[in-house]
């Protein structure tokens, strides 16, 4: 897990607005990317989402251990763990009660959204290629978008090349949605052809 300041500081590498002398990307000059850092972030989330190797989900066993970031489905719902501390894995209860470890996502049965960011501290639930090589070029587009035409269509061109490549080198096991055809999913028997809708509950 990686947090929203890890991938703003890589932007901000990028577009080379970090302080000359210190590096740091806390300054005068980006204090206009700072608040925007969070909205323009959460706008990418779920576009990359699917092109991690944390989108999957399996069902739950209380049996086994679970780290910040994996997804499980457990009575109909989904679940995302949440990294909390230096949490012993042992103590870590039921999804749908240990609040404090575990974060409602949706449906067991729904297309698997990321959690919309709103601070500079909270997780982004993605492998560590989509959280410090393709967000941090798409936040760095929509950091430039106004103000360098050509900027944005170079980050933006690198977002979507590492969208890509990280979509490639997914595993092919069930649990991978086919993120190029939006009505099928990665399992035997489930595409449109066979009469399913992919396996995704009407929103």
């Amino acid at each position: 897990m990686r947090t929203v300041q890890e991938i703003f500081d890589e932007a901000i590498h990028l577009i080379d607005a970090q302080n000359e002398s210190t590096g740091s990307t806390d300054t005068s000059d980006t204090k206009e990317y700072k608040v925007r850092a969070c909205k323009c972030l959460s706008s990418l989330l779920n576009e990359a989402y699917p092109c991690s190797d944390t989108y999957s989900a399996k069902d739950y066993d209380a049996r086994s251990a679970y780290t910040a970031g994996e997804c499980v489905n457990y009575n109909g719902s989904r679940y995302l763990r949440l990294g909390v501390g230096e949490d012993d894995e042992t103590s870590v209860g039921a999804p749908d009660t240990d609040t404090t470890h575990w974060l409602y996502i949706g449906r067991a049965n729904a297309r698997p959204t990321h959690p919309p960011v709103v601070n500079l501290t909270d997780g982004v639930y993605m492998d560590d290629f989509i959280c410090l090589s393709a967000l941090p070029a798409g936040l760095a587009a929509l950091f430039v978008y106004d103000e360098d035409t050509s900027k944005y269509n170079a980050f933006w061109g690198d977002y979507m090349n590492r969208l890509a490549q990280a979509k490639a080198s997914l595993p092919a096991a069930d649990g991978f949605e086919d993120i190029d055809n939006p009505y099928s999913f990665c399992g035997p028997g489930a595409s449109i052809e066979y009469g399913q809708f992919g396996r995704w509950a009407n929103l």
